[in-house]
């Protein structure tokens, strides 16, 4: 009895043929692509060994690339770039990253805490000033400045709750 062999499916008249990206068909990073691709393409050449992380230049366009993502991208890429390369280009990652780039991102990092911790310390002043003229604020509204993180709202806040003479006139109805 002859052997069939399994053919999938196919519309007549249509050829597939797959997209392979692999070292030598990747973009550059470098090049057009990567104003729109930017860090994924930069990623993705790391991955595919487009990228030799073992090159300080490659160390550093992977690192540029990445500077400006959020927290959640910049973890997530951050884990799949550390996986890929060798453990010398890892350290070498890490030594540039604790030179150069940190203080870019630690820097970000800092200028956050600080306007978080800035925006929280307001809000508090201004639930105590309320407080200290008998205006005490219910639940809801406590719960609204202590989550509000615009420092230009809290500041209209805090004018109002010094001369205001009651609630509705610092946060409206």
């Amino acid at each position: 009895m002859p052997v069939r062999q399994w053919r999938p499916p196919s519309h007549p008249g249509f050829d597939l043929v797959p997209l392979v990206i692999d070292p030598v068909t990747i973009p550059d990073p470098n090049g057009p692509a990567a104003a729109t691709a930017g860090p994924e393409l930069a990623v993705l050449a790391v991955l595919t060994g487009a990228l030799d992380l073992n090159q300080d230049s490659a160390r550093r366009l992977v690192l540029a690339s990445l500077a400006n993502l959020d927290d959640s991208r910049l973890a997530t890429y951050t884990v799949l770039v550390r996986s890929a390369v060798s453990e010398s280009a890892r350290q070498a990652l890490e030594d540039l990253m604790t030179t150069k780039f940190r203080d870019t991102f630690v820097d970000r990092l800092l200028a956050e805490g600080e306007a978080k911790g800035e925006a929280k310390g307001e809000a508090r002043t201004i639930l105590r000033v309320l407080a200290a003229r008998g205006l005490e604020a219910p639940a809801d509204v406590r719960e609204r400045v202590l989550s509000c993180t615009d420092v230009s709202q809290l500041d209209i806040w805090a004018d109002k709750a010094v001369t205001a003479a009651s609630l509705e006139e610092v946060f409206g109805s």
